[in-house]
């Protein structure tokens, strides 16, 4: 089986002690937990036979907080050797005794910093989130990495809403040098659970990933379309007893293709999802001129 798109999402952990202002945790329902190491092994194993372009930790939680994301890490290097490996955090948890490993085995590091000062920064993330330990641990991995031959291509993330947007000029000075590529955004709903866009129904169109992918595996096993669904309210399949072209041929994923070839999203959540209506303008700001809103993000190096 030809996969349009070779890139595989897999949330190795739902936990996070941020409370960001844009990211609905507070309705969150689902078990949090780390993937089971077991079923992990399972998936990339499967995985091996399409020569992945990517794999994706990024799910709805904090990476770092896994205690075994770098022993995952490793059995992807083993097992998917072309593969980038995507790794998202508030860099929080990047501690000196991780920077080697994040070295040897990030391809891609997405640092998620929503402030330019020690106020606005706390007040966006909230949780346990720090100004000074993250800021820190950001700025000694990049002297860290500065000594290293291999080393991840680092991506600066802001996200703009009325609490930090006086900020934004001062972020973009802040990062533009000293990251391999920064971009500002608008936030997103996450469906129900902001109210930061407007979802004309008019206008929808698909958003493109029950078609092109990639698949987004739950800490549990369990395939949903997107991190967008983040109550697992579309269940396309489970990878605890399926195989990955099993999923993607099942019914499941072949109703959700068809209705949203036909624009009919009746039967899903993403009738409610701003994914639905294209918007080039949510993308504020951008280093690099190929960067386009409508993106794989997690192979940040090779745009498609």
């Amino acid at each position: 089986m030809e996969l349009k798109n070779k890139q595989l999402l897999l949330e190795t952990t739902n936990i996070c002690d941020a409370n960001c202002v844009i990211c609905p945790r507070e309705l969150y329902k689902r078990k949090l937990e780390c993937m089971d190491m077991g079923l992990f092994k399972k998936i990339i194993d499967d995985a091996e036979k399409y020569k992945l372009t990517s794999i994706d930790t990024c799910g709805y939680g904090e990476a770092l907080l896994d205690k075994h994301l770098f022993q995952r890490l490793a059995y992807i290097r083993k097992k998917l050797p072309l593969a980038d490996i995507f790794v998202s955090t508030t860099a929080f948890h990047l501690t000196p005794e991780k920077w080697e490993a994040a070295c040897h085995h990030i391809d891609t590091l997405k640092l998620s910093i929503y402030g330019a000062t020690k106020e606005t920064y706390e007040a966006f993330h909230r949780g346990k989130l720090k100004y000074e330990v993250a800021m820190d641990n950001i700025m000694g991995f990049l002297e860290y990495a500065k000594q290293k031959k291999v080393k991840p291509y680092t991506v600066g993330l802001f996200v703009i809403t009325d609490l930090n947007i006086h900020e934004k000029f001062m972020w973009i000075r802040q990062w533009e040098n000293k990251l391999d590529e920064i971009f500002v955004w608008k936030p997103h709903n996450w469906v129900l659970g902001r109210n930061y866009r407007t979802v004309d129904l008019a206008r929808q169109v698909t958003c493109g990933r029950p078609d092109n992918g990639p698949m987004y595996v739950r800490t549990d096993g369990t395939v949903g379309p997107c991190c967008w669904d983040i109550h697992g309210d579309i269940q396309l399949g489970d990878l605890t007893t399926q195989t990955i072209e099993e999923v993607y041929r099942g019914e499941p994923y072949q109703k959700l293709r068809r209705n949203h070839k036909d624009r009919n999203f009746d039967d899903y959540i993403c009738k409610n999802c701003d994914q639905t209506n294209f918007d080039p303008t949510v993308l504020v700001h951008k280093s690099r001129e190929d960067r386009k809103v409508g993106q794989l993000t997690a192979n940040m190096r090779d745009l498609i």
